[in-house]
């Protein structure tokens, strides 16, 4: 129990350096997987836009 309360400064310093690197990489996890919600949304609205072929006269102030 000695050697693990004498060498956990070291051990700690090297855990927090990894968490770090972790919540960074997590980070960049969220931010792709937003990039490709916002590119497959866009995609999505893109094909759903119904375009009106019926020629409504009243609409293009036709008599």
């Amino acid at each position: 129990m000695s050697d693990f309360e004498s060498n956990w400064e070291d051990g700690r310093e090297d855990i927090t350096q990894q968490l770090d690197a972790l919540a960074g990489m997590s980070d960049a996890v969220v931010r792709e997987f937003k990039k490709l919600e916002d590119e497959l949304t866009k995609q999505v609205d893109e094909k759903m836009k119904v375009e009106d072929k019926r020629g409504n006269k009243w609409e293009k102030g036709g008599k």
